[in-house]
């Protein structure tokens, strides 16, 4: 990753204005929605505790699929349509094979796969300082920073403060994208597109056959825009301005004052501004793969499966004879965490908001009021993923009582102490000797 340091400039006080009302409503934006967030975090988790506790009474398990078990689907009749199943095969049959024809490459083995198009783009970013002038006057300036690295997405750089020393080349040949089969054979079974979707990990290809790479060489990527590859499973593109670029580029940083600026970060710099790198992932099925779904007809097609509050449930995992409880704690563990980032989010909104809310007076009101808020929701958030109804219901009105019973504290301590007003200021200790002015 390069770095530089941009100009310096003065902040008028329209701007400052601006800055402040923008700041607002961001602060006001993140106010609302990070409970927001939170709430459907916290209900995309109860929705899938439940609907895992739904499919694991209803779950059927179908004999597992290898190389030797029978292909006849009517040797299990017992298992009506609409059936909620598990079904572990090692063999697996994916057509047509997904490809990416813009550079030659199959990807046999595979229910899904994804282009993962990242490029070298210049960020930029700026700090504010307040200074004072020699004659004691507060004025703003704001000073730029430009980092060179490798991202996900194109960066629109006309609108930095210099546009034409650190642009941004608007090209981008193959952006990224995802494929899934359209079905796949588990023996007697298929597996439905939809269903194939849901199909996890996804892992990165490190390495090519010699076939492939020889293929990828006549490919329109390497024939039209350049592409190599370098052997880390990465296809690269190096670019190169025309002249005609050249020479606007060179006016530009001219004209913006940037055509000398030459920095020790440039020497350091990985890549150019426009250059792109791809790599794959895909979801193989070589060792086989474990499916939960609804069992839609007596041809064995496995698609998603609705619970009763229609809640989609079907999962598709690498691997053969992987247990169903196992599969049920992956999905589950993902979204623990998402769970635990969102409660972590919610403590420094709690604290701010409560000081928002309550500023000036919020010392003691924050700190118990707040904390007493957080431990309501965490306690709240793990009945609703934890314990049965009743149970639930119980610790919500523990939350909401230990909640009220610290409003009522909070109004009784500072019932006992003065409250200052906003409009009252200190008033600094007098020299010794000297009386106090009025």
């Amino acid at each position: 990753m390069s770095f530089r340091i941009g100009r310096r400039r003065f902040v008028s006080a329209p701007e400052r204005s601006c800055n402040q009302v923008l700041s607002t409503i961001v602060v006001g934006a993140l106010l609302l929605g990070v409970p927001i967030y939170y709430g459907y975090i916290e209900y995309q988790g109860a929705s899938l505790s439940e609907a895992i506790s739904e499919g694991s009474r209803h779950l059927v398990r179908l004999p597992p699929i290898t190389p030797a078990s029978s292909t006849d689907v009517g040797g299990h009749p017992a298992v009506p349509a609409g059936s909620l199943v598990y079904l572990t095969s090692q063999v697996v049959d994916t057509q047509p094979i997904l490809q990416d024809a813009d550079f030659d490459i199959q990807f046999p083995a595979s229910l899904r796969l994804r282009r993962q198009t990242e490029y070298c783009q210049w960020q930029e970013s700026w700090v504010d300082r307040e200074e004072r002038n020699s004659e004691g006057e507060t004025y703003t300036t704001r000073e730029y920073y430009y980092t060179l690295g490798w991202v996900d997405h194109r960066i629109n750089s006309m609108f930095f403060n210099q546009p034409f020393a650190h642009q941004n080349p608007n090209f981008d040949p193959y952006p990224s994208f995802e494929d899934t089969v359209a079905s796949a054979a588990l023996g007697p079974y298929t597996l439905s597109g939809e269903l194939a979707q849901m199909a996890r990990p996804l892992r990165p290809i490190i390495e090519y056959e010699r076939e492939e790479i020889a293929r990828f060489r006549t490919s329109p990527a390497v024939q039209q825009n350049g592409f190599s590859y370098a052997n880390d499973g990465y296809f690269y593109h190096s670019y190169e301005r025309s002249t005609s670029e050249r020479l606007f580029r060179a006016m530009g940083t001219f004209l913006e004052g940037s055509l000398l600026d030459f920095q020790i970060g440039d020497l350091f710099s990985r890549c150019n501004a426009g250059d792109i790198r791809i790599r794959y992932e895909v979801m193989p099925v070589n060792q086989g793969v474990s499916v939960i779904g609804r069992l839609a007809n007596s041809n064995g097609r496995i698609d998603i499966y609705r619970t009763s509050r229609g809640y989609p449930l079907g999962m598709v995992h690498e691997g053969f004879d992987v247990t169903p409880e196992a599969i049920f704690d992956r999905e589950m563990s993902d979204q623990r965490w998402t769970i635990i980032f969102a409660r972590l989010a919610l403590v420094p909104w709690v604290l701010i908001a409560g000081h928002i809310a309550d500023y000036p007076f919020a010392s003691i009101q924050m700190r118990l009021l707040g904390s007493a808020s957080v431990v309501s929701v965490v306690i709240t958030s793990i009945s609703w993923l934890t314990w049965g109804s009743w149970l639930r219901l119980v610790l919500v009105l523990a939350s909401a009582g230990a909640l009220g019973w610290s409003y009522q504290t909070n109004e009784r301590l500072l019932g006992d102490r003065p409250r200052a007003r906003p409009s009252q200021r200190r008033r600094s200790p007098s020299p010794a000797g000297k009386p106090a002015r009025d």
